[in-house]
């Protein structure tokens, strides 16, 4: 590198071939000193062996080339390092293996790669937990501690120590292959509702209620129906098709798919909400209860427990399709008569509309963040057509005080919430009842007198309505029993950031888990009970006591 010109030493870095000395961590350990005395590189004519002398280890031995053909490039390093061998003594521990500068690479020193485009598998949730299950690290293309660009990842085998050089390699030969494999399956796309059939049927790890229930004479009776908006089968059933990993995968393309399709909406229903399949599934008139007598109040009035509380309910335009077969106009004419209703609200759920279209990024990931916004990144509403059109049509209502608020167009047409910081359920509730009734003055809403009110998934029919808390349950939380604790209190806990998350610092989201069936004042006093007594096993098990729920 002494006496190389800028120039040349810029254009070979970029072209990944040269090093430089811009790691702040090599900096800080003084892996740059006297820079750049000593340092050089040897490479051959068509630049696919080189040798990098004095970057952060005495030598770096490199074996590289255009596409995937990891024979060749393996074969080309041991013949390199075993003449070289001939010549040079390396530095070797028994225990360690191979001695170098940072302890992260002892052993075999090897690091085998490949810079892979896969955008669909690097945007799921499933990428990472899949790197590490498959001892693979994946980094930027420009090195470690940088991002992706453009769905390219470096990926490389993670062990070096306690394997051999082989077996490293085949690790991550055979690692590379599933991730191959997987972004393929993600990019597949079945080219009718018969492809659709046959991938599900044939998948062997799936367990959803889906593929449970979509039986071969059911599919056959309903692949050539259609309802008045054009729905068909396989716009309900394509997210469950392509997240084998689905626990419902079923969602209504429309309110008449649950009348159009009951063949199969029906057993997954009664699935979903505990119901036996010789149960008729019925649903009570909705009943709020009288807010001025509800019999329950603060749940935690000394502030210790609970971080906030929300309850939400969704709700569907009775003259307007779902997500999938909506059009562009659709939403927009949703949207516009949401604003018109919502307007009319005085008080304190007075507030202010924000479209989405034209918000800027910052402030959509901050309100997000905050627990107060919704975005496009749930891959089960993505494949079922949940944001088909985003972000047109989409937005946020909000009063001053920020406890009052309405989705517009995320997964359902609209999700009313109250919520604010503490325990006083009670008061959340009853301005929860306040929009509702008010909203319904202008609006008219989707409902069925055996299901209830009409969702786009129906694992949220019937009051849709969804009670929750942040509270903090650390000692619980740690019991092997705490789930099915939950369960026999009919309860279901998740971490804060939604479904599919896990909890932080001992914090649980927990809510109520039946929908169907009940009333809307049952539902919320079955989820009072449950977190009292979630409350009392708390501090039960705080104080080194394991007795269990006995509330029922």
């Amino acid at each position: 590198l002494t006496g190389m010109d800028a120039e040349t030493q810029a254009k070979l870095t970029e072209d990944h071939f040269l090093f430089n000395d811009k790691d702040r961590f090599l900096k800080a350990a003084r892996g740059y000193d006297d820079w750049p005395i000593g340092r050089g590189i040897f490479f051959n004519e068509n630049k696919t062996f080189l040798v990098w002398v004095n970057e952060e280890d005495h030598l770096r031995l490199i074996s590289m080339q255009k596409g995937g053909d990891i024979g060749a490039v393996y074969k080309r390093l041991v013949t390199a390092v075993k003449t070289i061998e001939e010549k040079l003594k390396f530095a070797r521990d028994d225990r360690l293996g191979y001695l170098t500068f940072c302890p992260s690479n002892l052993g075999t020193t090897l690091r085998a790669s490949v810079h892979i485009q896969i955008p669909l598998l690097a945007a799921s949730d499933k990428f990472k937990p899949l790197c590490d299950k498959l001892n693979l690290q994946a980094r930027g293309i420009h090195g470690e501690h940088t991002e992706s660009a453009d769905g390219v990842f470096d990926i490389s085998n993670k062990r070096r120590l306690g394997i051999t050089e082989l077996q490293a390699v085949q690790e991550m030969y055979n690692g590379v292959k599933e991730i191959i494999k997987q972004e393929k399956e993600l990019a597949w796309r079945p080219e009718n509702v018969d492809e659709m059939f046959d991938h599900l049927s044939k998948a062997k790890n799936c367990k959803s209620l889906l593929k449970k229930h979509l039986t071969k004479d059911t599919f056959e009776k309903l692949k050539d129906k259609k309802t008045s908006h054009g729905a068909t089968l396989g716009d309900c059933i394509i997210s469950g098709v392509l997240n084998l990993d689905s626990g419902v995968g079923l969602y209504a393309a429309d309110p008449e798919s649950y009348t159009e399709f009951a063949l199969l909406f029906d057993p997954v229903i009664k699935d979903y909400h505990k119901l036996k399949i010789s149960d008729a599934i019925t649903h009570p008139a909705s009943d709020f209860g009288d807010l001025e007598n509800l019999g329950f109040a603060d749940l935690d009035p000394e502030g210790e427990m609970i971080v906030s509380t929300r309850i939400r309910v969704g709700r569907s335009h009775k003259e307007f399709a779902f997500p999938p077969i909506l059009q562009k106009e659709n939403l927009s004419q949703m949207e516009q008569i949401s604003i018109d209703a919502l307007n009319i609200l005085t008080d304190e759920i007075k507030g202010s509309y924000h479209p989405l279209e034209g918000m800027s990024k910052e402030t959509q990931e901050q309100l997000t963040n905050d627990h107060f916004l919704f975005n496009d990144s749930n891959r089960f509403l993505k494949a079922a057509g949940g944001y088909n059109e985003w972000p047109t049509g989409r937005g946020i209502f909000f009063n001053e005080s920020k406890t009052f608020l309405v989705w517009v167009n995320e997964e359902d047409h609209l999700r009313i919430i109250s919520m604010q910081k503490g325990g006083d359920i009670a008061t959340v509730y009853k301005r929860l009842v306040t929009a509702i009734r008010s909203l319904e003055e202008k609006l008219t809403f989707a409902r069925d007198d055996r299901l209830g009110f009409l969702t786009f998934c129906p694992s949220n029919l019937g009051t849709t309505l969804r009670a929750s808390v942040h509270i903090k349950i650390p000692h619980l939380s740690a019991r092997k029993d705490f789930k099915s604790t939950c369960d026999k209190l009919k309860l279901q806990a998740r971490g804060i950031h939604g479904e599919h998350t896990e909890s932080e610092g001992g914090i649980y989201d927990i809510s109520n888990k039946r929908r169907l069936g009940l009333s809307e004042i049952e539902a919320v006093k079955e989820m009072v009970a449950g977190i009292q007594e979630i409350i009392r096993l708390e501090k039960e098990a705080a104080n080194g006591k394991t007795k269990s729920c006995d509330i029922l």
